[in-house]
């Protein structure tokens, strides 16, 4: 098990102020929370220095990791920032928690001779998440040897479980990612918009115990397992009128297309319904589409 050494938290966004509590609880000292806005309630107990303090920013202040917990498009920014800081980087261990980006973004830092990886908890963060938040949840990695080597310790005490990546598989994961999770929830918003437009008085809680069993039985049995509906039972007559009753919503009656394309290949792997009826779907769906 590694020692706990001294943290610096770069952006207490949702994640950085999950991260620097965790962190906390988890034994490790932050020592140091770096924010544009002076004013933000961060807590107490740790130095606060904001993006204009770079310049009297003294080598007591930055702690021996670095959590980089930015929006992507400004973690060069910061890397540049940082690596400008005159303080010994060899001793320093630095990673941003992009899910996209790799750790070659943190080269300035790298070429002052600190070590650097992405390190990303594949987890959706609000600031009021709860403190268990990284429990048994995946946490990439990718970097240099001695980083990944370290941050993967960090992962296990935070209790996360490290996985490592390339940046090719990095990006791919997030691409994933985006999709079980983003997409889900827009999923949700409009199944929330039809429900709320068509029927006053309820709204998408009501297919609660639906999401709540689909997920289930996609964590216990897998995707082909899990699929039910008209498609899985080769159901031509309820997909013909359900793409009647979206004529006059082309964006989504595209999207219910789409989404109904993929579902046939599921379909199609699970062998519940008739090649035959299953052909007639993929044409109905194939219609006008693009």
């Amino acid at each position: 098990m590694i020692k706990k050494p001294d943290v610096t938290v770069a952006g207490p966004g949702a994640l950085g102020s999950v991260l620097i509590k965790v962190l906390e609880l988890s034994g490790f000292s932050v020592k140091s929370v770096i924010s544009r806005n002076t004013k933000q309630k961060l807590g107490s107990g740790f130095q606060h220095l904001t993006v204009t303090d770079y310049e009297s920013v003294q080598p007591e202040h930055i702690g021996k990791i670095v959590f980089i917990t930015t929006p992507d498009d400004v973690i060069n920014e910061i890397t540049e920032r940082l690596s400008q800081i005159h303080i010994t980087w060899h001793d320093k261990m630095v990673a941003h928690c992009s899910g996209f980006l790799a750790s070659d973004i943190l080269q300035p830092i790298k070429e002052k001779g600190g070590s650097v990886a992405a390190f990303h908890p594949i987890q959706t963060f609000v600031k009021q998440s709860e403190n268990t938040v990284f429990k048994d949840i995946y946490i990439s990695i990718e970097g240099d040897k001695i980083a990944s080597t370290f941050f993967e310790e960090i992962a296990r005490a935070l209790g996360g479980r490290p996985l490592f990546v390339n940046p090719q598989q990095k990006r791919i994961l997030h691409i994933a990612a985006v999709f079980i999770s983003n997409y889900v929830v827009s999923l949700g918003a409009i199944s929330d918009a039809l429900i709320r437009e068509n029927i006053p008085g309820v709204d998408f809680k009501l297919l609660f115990p639906l999401l709540n069993n689909t997920v289930q039985n996609l964590k216990h049995t897998g995707p082909v397992e899990a699929l039910s509906g008209p498609i899985s039972r080769g159901d031509i007559e309820t997909i013909g009128r359900h793409l009647e009753e979206l004529e006059e919503n082309d964006p989504l009656l595209i999207l219910y297309k789409l989404l109904g394309s993929q579902v046939l290949k599921i379909a199609e792997n699970k062998g519940t319904a008739d090649s035959g009826s299953l052909s007639e779907i993929r044409k109905l769906l194939e219609h006008n589409q693009g």
